[in-house]
This record gives C-alpha cells, structure tokens and sequence, in this order.
C-alpha cells in the first residue's frame, strides 16, 4: 500500500464523528468481537448499514488477521436471498454476525422493512446457522483510546455478494490487497489528493460503497453519507469545500438537477455515476453545478476497470471512460478473438485486483480462461480509446417476433425522449413468447401517453416494448443497481 490508511472523520445522521472517536470505538469493539467469537482467527460477518458506527465495525473487522464477510445490515435483503451462500458448507459452522449498537436507528433511517432487526430476524438469522451479536456502547469511549492502535486493514480478504438482480447472490472473495490496489488505482486516475474527503450514497455493504469506505481510509479526509431521499441534506453537504467527490445515483443526480434549491449551486469537483443517465439529466445537472457527472465503470469480480478521468469539458454521458493502467481489455466472442475492440462484443478483463473467486475461504473457484475473466457485459472501444457498454450478454433476447433485440441500446433510446429520466427495459415471459417492457421515470411536464407516443417514433416497430409503466423512482437493490425483478413485477401487472 503507497498509503497508509487511517480513520476518517464521518459525517453523518446530522453530526461528525471525529477519526479518534471512530478509532476509540473500533478498539473497544475489536476486544469484544475476539472475546464473543474466540480468538482473533475466527472469521466474523459485518452488518453494514449506512453510518459512522458501520465506519468502526468494518475496521475492528478487518484488523483482525481473518477474512471477514460484508452484509446489508436488513436482514431481509439477506433471508431468504442469501440463505443458501450462508449455509454453504464453506462458512464456518456457527458464523457470528456483529451489528453496531445504532443498527435499529440506522435501518429505519434508510426506509428499510419495519422489524429489520426484530427478535423475529434475529432468529431468521439464527435458524440458517448464525449467531448474532449487536455490539455495546464501550465503556473505554470514556477513559482514552482503552487499548493499543489499532492494525489497519490486516484482514487477508473480505467476502463481497453479488446484486442478484437477476437470480441468487453469489459470494466474491477478493483479497484485501487487491481491494486496496483497486482503490489506489481509481484514487490516482481522478487525481485525489490526500485528505480529499469523499461523499457516499450508496450502500456500504456492497462493491461500490465498500470501495468509497476504503478510498476515504487512504485518503484520510471527510467521509460523508447521504441519506438517499433527503435532497436538502445532500444539498447542505456536497457545498462542503472538503469534499472533493461524490459517488451518485443516476436517480439522486437526476433529482438534484431539478429540485428546488435551498441555498448555493454547489457540487464537488468530481461527481461519479455507475449507470448510464439521460443527456437530460446530465445537462440538467452540469448547467447546474458546473461540473460533469461522470461514469465509472466495475463489478463485483473484477473491481474497477475504467473511468471517466479526462478534463471536465471532455466527460461524455454515453462512455464509461478510459480503461485504468494495469487493466487489460479484450472484445470478442472468446478473449483471444481477433475481432477488433471497434466492432464491439463481450469484455474480457485482465486485472491485478481481480477476485480470487466465487465461495468462502479456502474453498474459492474461480472460472477465468487463461487469466481473462468474461464479464457479462458487451461494448466498443471508440476511435478516441474510450470504451462505451453496449448492453448484457443476457440483455439480448429474441423477442417472439423472431428479432433479437437488445435492450440496453432500447433504454438508450427511451432516455434519449424529452421528459424521460431513469429507464429500465426488463426481459418479460408470456404464452405467446418472450417479449420486454420498459420502467421509467418522466418529469412533471411529461405524461406517460406522450412519452409512449414519442416512442412509437423513436423506436422500430420490433424495439417497441410490450408495456411501459411510470414510477416515481425506478426499484432499486440495496447496492444501487436497478432491481429487475421488480421492474418485471411491476411489468406484468399492466401487461395486456
């Protein structure tokens, strides 16, 4: 590590947290943990929810030489989803899993299902083989640092789930030093500084909010946490001076762009998307803040891969930017195709913050060919070296229409309609065959029969979606990514 980690101060729930605040109760924490579990070697799974307390438990955690496995702190985000990852034969029988003393506070907060953590969920937990353990208000908050410093970072690995919008989560184990080279590497293609602060939206227990925990550990600044649907409180904290980058949600910066507001435009100086917005959304917000909003784009298995890095005036909303120095990128049916990267196809990804594999310690599999992981995802190298995602592997269906069609270019085209912001375009099953639909949000001036009107111009005969229902604000898992399989529910209740 060319850094040396450290506490960051937390802002958050309307107060800071200071870095020996957080370090006080990390040490005390880090004796309780190894006294309820029995030794420091025994691996513990962390609830996270959204908060300065979550900041201290992940620490305690991982300064213990043991891998560690991250969860959302609702538990029923994972019972039943996650049952069968956690009854694995891989996971240590009687898997402890450590909840701060604020998590009641924390879930309710973040508008998580009443009773997330109820004598009920506490049971559910236990049921699949866990013991819980909510941590106390340490007495050694009181009377200094009450133990030595406390080691940053010392665990071996930390195992990561997958989003499961599609199907069943799986557990990705990544080593620590490839996490941490990870974030290093995307730290110094945006070109932050040390004590830059960060502002996270996401959820902590996933890849992209573990990843704005860490790069905030080694850039020591500011570590801010929004909550998601409080636009005057994101508004208060991004005109901070400290803060130098914030990580967004397409819909949160498409609320920002428009919303009311309630003192300075003000936005740090690099504001980070892992979704594609409409140009809408993205002129809104950059006519508004003056500054771009940039995509990023990783995954669970092969961390970062590429950024958008280049001078502001330079950012394209259609682009996921440059891939990072270390990265390898290949195009193609296979990764040693000879299909040029201009003609688009799947990604093949080289990295050296890959995950070690799929599983629990030791028992990780990993399925790369010849060192090259293929992800899910399809794109095109522009002439200018920038890669643009072109859709998913299992986004192009053929329709019963005999067409294959992919939906990642439809939703395109839907948010490219006066009045559309975030999109979603679902596969959908009928007797008749498969066919898809689109779930979108439209802005106060646009009603859902003109955007479907405007579609029916925009779009082929055979790219029309079978159904296309307006919300408020597209569903989304606790990672951030859209949730489709409640877009398809929300789908199939209107479907003709």
């Amino acid at each position: 590590m060319r850094r040396a980690p450290q506490f960051p101060p937390v802002i958050s729930g309307g107060r800071t947290w200071s870095a020996d605040e957080l370090e006080r109760l990390a040490v005390a924490w880090r004796a309780e943990i190894d006294e309820a579990v029995g030794g420091e070697q025994v691996p513990v799974a962390v609830a996270l929810p959204s908060s300065a307390e979550s900041v201290a438990l992940f620490a305690a955690a991982a300064s213990r030489p043991a891998w560690l496995i991250v969860l959302p702190a609702d538990t029923g985000a994972w019972t039943p989803d996650l049952a069968l990852p956690l009854t694995s034969a891989a996971v240590p029988q009687g898997l402890t899993v450590l909840f701060p003393p604020g998590i009641r506070e924390a879930v309710a907060a973040t508008g998580a299902r009443p009773g997330a953590l109820t004598a009920a969920a506490i049971a559910d937990a236990r049921r699949l083989g866990c013991r819980t353990l909510v941590l106390g208000a340490p007495a050694a908050l009181s009377s200094g640092r009450g133990g030595l410093p406390l080691p940053m970072l010392r665990s071996p690995g930390v195992v990561l789930f997958t989003s499961g919008s599609t199907g069943m989560p799986k557990p990705v184990y990544r080593t620590m030093e490839a996490l941490v080279a990870g974030v290093e590497a995307r730290l110094d293609a945006l070109e932050l500084r040390d004590g830059d602060g960060i502002v996270a939206g996401v959820s902590l227990a996933h890849g992209h909010g573990l990843t704005r925990l860490l790069s905030a550990m080694m850039l020591g600044g500011a570590f801010g946490l929004l909550d998601p649907v409080d636009h005057r409180m994101a508004l208060s904290i991004l005109a901070r001076p400290q803060f130098a980058l914030w990580s967004a949600t397409a819909h949160f910066a498409d609320v920002l762009g428009r919303c009311r507001l309630t003192g300075p435009a003000i936005a740090p100086r690099i504001c980070l998307l892992s979704s594609p917005v409409s140009r809408q959304v993205f002129d809104a917000f950059r006519t508004r803040f003056g500054v771009p909003l940039r995509q990023n784009y990783s995954s669970s298995e092969t961390g970062v891969i590429a950024v958008d890095s280049g001078p502001a005036d330079d950012v394209q909303p259609d682009t996921v930017g440059r891939v990072l120095p270390g990265v390898a990128l290949r195009i193609g049916d296979a990764a040693d195709d000879a299909a040029s990267a201009v003609d688009g196809g799947r990604i093949w990804i080289q990295s050296p913050w890959l995950m070690a594999g799929y599983g629990f310690p030791p028992s990780v599999t990993r399925s790369d060919r010849d060192g090259w992981w293929p992800t899910r995802d399809l794109g095109v190298v522009q002439a200018d070296g920038r890669l643009r995602l072109t859709g998913r592997i299992d986004d192009c269906i053929r329709t019963r229409e005999g067409r294959l069609v992919n939906l990642t270019w439809v939703a395109g085209r839907l948010r490219e309609i006066d009045g559309v912001g975030d999109v979603a375009v679902v596969p959908m099953a009928g007797a008749a065959g498969a066919s898809f639909g689109a779930v979108l949000t439209c802005a106060a001036e646009a009603s859902l029969a003109q955007v479907k009107d405007r579609a029916a111009v925009s779009l082929p005969s055979w790219a029309w979606p079978r159904a296309i229902v307006q919300v408020a604000m597209l569903p989304r898992l606790t990672g951030g990514k859209i949730n489709r399989l409640a877009c398809i529910a929300a789908l199939e209740g209107v479907a003709p």
